[in-house]
């Protein structure tokens, strides 16, 4: 979580400085500099032996320097830089991260009232987009198709543990299991600011014979501008 709100804090810092040395027409027309996404996230597909449940999410976010195809044209490519994290939630289950086996164990346990498996990936987001005004993306239809290349940077477990006594929190951090990149198709649809957008990553989360073949979805909506 430090890494990711560093990785804001340059995000805002770097808006800043492009603002300042800018034109005034880039500073008055909207080129979608900046994404944040709020989702929900769901492992389709998934074996039978994993029970996710409650509300799973995640969130994006994205610094993407916006060039158009050609002058006046609707069409623009938008190559970035990111962080997007995902937390998916257990039913009276765990993932069994830290123990070093040849597979990941998804586990039968009652004793956590919530219990998740939280990871984060350092992306480069590729996008071509549409939007129609070309001029300006905070009004208007907008849809953008593209990819995300990332890289594994944590993955951790964290269960509330209740008995009689009381409760405690559990966290885990193990990587062993996971696949180090990621690629992820992308799709976002909206209008001025705001769509709606999905994310379905091309590889699974685990290693090859480390558990089952999961490819992660998210589904939520996308805040964008500068």
């Amino acid at each position: 979580m430090k890494k990711v709100t560093a990785f804001c804090c340059f995000i805002l810092l770097t808006i800043t400085l492009v603002k300042a040395q800018s034109p005034s027409s880039m500073i008055m027309h909207s080129r979608d500099f900046l994404v944040v996404q709020l989702s929900y996230d769901t492992w389709p597909g998934a074996s039978d032996s994993v029970h996710t449940g409650g509300i799973s999410r995640g969130v994006n976010v994205a610094f993407m320097y916006d060039f158009a195809i050609k002058q006046g044209s609707h069409f623009s490519v938008a190559p970035g830089l990111g962080v997007s994290t995902s937390n998916i939630f257990f039913k009276n289950q765990t993932a069994d991260i830290g123990v070093p086996n040849q597979t990941l164990n998804f586990t039968q346990d009652t004793a956590y009232k919530h219990f998740k498996l939280a990871t984060a990936y350092l992306e480069i987001p590729i996008e071509l987009r549409y939007r129609e005004f070309e001029d300006n993306a905070n009004t208007g239809f907008k849809v953008a198709a593209g990819l995300k290349f990332g890289t594994l940077l944590s993955a951790h477990t964290k269960g509330k543990l209740i008995y009689a006594g009381g409760k405690q929190t559990q966290k885990v951090s193990d990587k062993r299991y996971f696949q180090t990149w990621r690629v992820a198709a992308t799709l976002r649809i909206g209008w001025g600011n705001f769509a709606v957008f999905t994310s379905y990553s091309l590889t699974p989360l685990l290693k090859t014979n480390a558990g089952p073949d999961i490819h992660p979805l998210q589904v939520g909506l996308s805040l964008s501008g500068l």
